[in-house]
């Protein structure tokens, strides 16, 4: 599910959202899972094996590199499913766990002057950059709120339009993340510019496009181009990066460039079967959606 195998929820149900129409009783059932081992404050810890049994087999518990995301990924998830008619019920059974969730990692993060939402719960963290606001996991959860607010309108749960507002104040929060001076997104509404590293720089201009988030056409047009100048070998896999970075084909058969999607999948291809640990599920769920989008 994650780099040599350990249980990653984030990397899980970023994919498993790509995969309910065709597998909806296993990703259901992760739902469950998931609801199962959440901590009494929102969060979840994620599990590493012990490779070289120095905990006796036992799992070793490590912190989520993120809280806003990982409860935004759950809830897209679990609405997906909860929209389609014959899970109006289990959704129902389990929405007020996901709207504790929400409130808890999203809500109560949500930045009142410009919508963002905050990394982890505790403003003082991480160490580095004490309440930063994310692009990537701000795409991410606009796309976990207005998915939950479509399910919440689907069983008549009015706290819907609240979950609306909030996504749409998201979406207002990232509009402000685009830089005109450097014609791109900044990676976080702390940064003033635009770094042209791979990541989380140049990959961070497909986030938007991916997550399909309300903004202008010619600032995703803009971040593409940054995107294509700064790293004109995206689309080969293992170039910048030890994983494949298959969002962002995604973006790319999205934004109709069937043919940088296709590159991107018949390299991707290649690397992930001479480097099989860097195909985590995550890869694999926007694989999948890549697959989709150029067939629809």
């Amino acid at each position: 599910m994650a780099p040599y195998g350990y249980v990653n929820w984030y990397f899980a149900a970023s994919a498993l959202i790509h995969f309910t129409d065709d597998i909806p009783d296993e990703a259901a059932a992760f739902v469950d899972a998931y609801l199962r081992h959440v901590e009494t404050d929102g969060t979840i810890s994620d599990y590493v094996p012990d490779y070289w049994n120095e905990n006796g087999g036992v799992p070793r518990r490590q912190a989520p590199d993120s809280h806003d995301s990982y409860a935004a990924m759950l809830v897209a998830l679990a609405s997906k499913l909860g929209l389609h008619p014959s899970r109006r019920t289990w959704f129902n059974q389990r929405k007020d766990a996901l709207k504790r969730i929400v409130a808890r990692n999203i809500l109560d993060s949500q930045n009142p002057e410009t919508g963002l939402v905050r990394t982890f719960q505790d403003p003082s963290q991480p160490d580095w950059c004490p309440g930063v606001e994310y692009l990537m996991d701000n795409c991410e959860v606009f796309y976990g709120l207005r998915l939950f607010a479509e399910a919440l309108e689907a069983v008549g749960d009015p706290s819907w339009a609240s979950m609306r507002d909030a996504a749409d104040r998201v979406a207002a929060g990232i509009r402000t993340l685009f830089r005109s001076d450097s014609g791109a997104w900044a990676h976080a509404s702390q940064a003033a510019e635009v770094g042209t590293m791979f990541y989380p720089f140049a990959t961070g201009q497909a986030f938007p496009v991916a997550f399909e988030v309300p903004v202008e056409p010619e600032t995703t047009d803009a971040g593409w181009t940054y995107l294509e100048n700064t790293a004109p070998l995206w689309w080969k896999g293992g170039r910048y990066d030890h994983f494949p970075w298959f969002v962002l084909g995604h973006a790319a058969a999205l934004r109709g460039d069937r043919d940088a999607a296709t590159t991107q999948l018949n390299s991707g291809f290649k690397y992930i079967r001479a480097n099989p640990l860097a195909f985590t599920i995550a890869e694999l769920g926007h694989w999948h959606a890549t697959v989709r989008a150029m067939s629809s």
